[in-house]
């Protein structure tokens, strides 16, 4: 990927569910090191240690399902009940903020 970038046939690296261990060994050996790090985030999979982590080191995180993963084969079937879109919590901010809960 860093010789498609020197080429410029692209213009940044990205990740994808690359935990912290992996990334600092990235940042180990890398010369051009990745923007982004894509991985499942949202109001009940938070992670903030995880972007913590990301923020001392400048790369950016995409949530990857911001509105929930309940469709994953692998929740348990209490988590697929969770949605932000019957959230008390979650629907009091967005009228609070005159925004949709997603």
């Amino acid at each position: 990927m860093e010789e498609l970038v020197k080429k410029g046939l692209v213009k940044n690296i990205g990740v994808s569910n690359a935990p912290c261990l992996s990334v600092l060994d990235m940042l180990a050996y890398c010369e051009i090191k990745p923007v982004t790090n894509q991985v499942e985030l949202h109001p009940y999979f938070v992670r903030k240690e995880f972007q913590d982590f990301h923020d001392k080191w400048n790369i950016n995180v995409t949530a990857y399902a911001p509105i929930g993963a309940n469709a994953f084969p692998l929740k348990s079937d209490e988590q697929k009940k969770m949605s932000i879109f019957e959230d008390s919590v979650i629907n009091e901010l967005a009228k609070k903020h005159a925004k949709s809960p997603a």
